[in-house]
């Protein structure tokens, strides 16, 4: 397909070689300047004969010859006749060779052995350092036991004391409660004696009258007694005047111990109560 031009343009004309001038070809000498103006004949096979050369001489490069590829890795290059440093996992004494200088060596396979003697050292310790932490759990889960035991004593000892402070706390609030009707029954019984004074009190002037009244007859009474006794003592009268006469008197003294008892003038264990 022929795409048409958009635009025209122009040609611009190339720089072609100068061809030797006339002084230069005449330098030159015959056989040259004959090579020049006519190449040889042999020329074709030449260059064909060079083009198979080259054809066969790459052909078995490329079959027999290598190409170095480049890569990145992490690690360490060693060369191959070089001594390579072996480190085992665990330090020791080195008992026996398993291989020799030269042989080819394969992953896992045994190289050397290491004196077993310092790892049967160290299970050994490592034994007796487990038998010793085997005796100290012992003593730390004897402890333990007894310390539970302790706490279970102690909780039975402060649940007794807390069911020994509730009974405390039940006989209180029922001594409380005995109390409070106590209390009760004396504000009644309080109320009552307050009623009764409040009543006795328009007849506590009566009462005044009635043990002067008294105190005058006991007086008269004592006066007579004092007058009869001689007289029965000297026989002028009989006895049973004046045995009527004390009689009278200590029921005088008896009506005014009951009034002044009523009044509260007076209290049990006074001297009327003693006479």
């Amino acid at each position: 397909e022929v795409l048409p031009l958009k635009q025209p343009f122009k040609l611009k004309p190339t720089s072609l070689p100068p061809f030797p001038s006339q002084a230069q070809a005449e330098r030159w000498s015959a056989s040259l300047q004959a090579v020049l103006d006519q190449p040889p004949a042999s020329l074709p096979l030449r260059v064909m004969l060079g083009g198979i050369l080259f054809t066969a001489t790459f052909i078995t490069w490329a079959y027999l010859g290598t190409m170095n590829e480049i890569s990145r890795a992490q690690g360490e290059l060693i060369p191959q006749n070089d001594t390579y440093e072996i480190h085992p996992t665990e330090m020791g004494k080195i008992s026996s060779i398993a291989i020799q200088e030269g042989n080819w060596v394969k992953p896992g396979q045994v190289i050397v052995e290491l004196d077993s003697q310092l790892a049967l050292n160290e299970v050994n310790r490592l034994q007796q350092r487990l038998s010793a932490l085997r005796i100290e759990l012992s003593q730390q889960q004897g402890l333990l036991g007894q310390l539970q035991s302790e706490a279970q004593t102690r909780r039975a000892i402060a649940q007794a004391q807390i069911e020994a402070q509730e009974a405390s706390i039940h006989q209180v609030k029922t001594r409380m409660a005995g109390n409070q009707e106590l209390l009760r029954r004396l504000q009644t019984e309080m109320q009552a004696s307050q009623a009764r004074l409040q009543t006795l009190e328009p007849l506590s002037g009566q009462v005044d009258n009635l043990l002067q009244q008294l105190q005058t007859d006991k007086a008269a009474a004592q006066e007579r007694v004092d007058r009869l006794q001689p007289l029965v003592e000297e026989g002028a009268l009989s006895k049973d005047l004046l045995y009527q006469a004390e009689q009278s008197m200590r029921d005088r003294q008896q009506a005014i111990v009951a009034g002044a008892t009523c009044s509260g003038k007076i209290a049990p264990g006074s001297k009327f109560f003693r006479s």
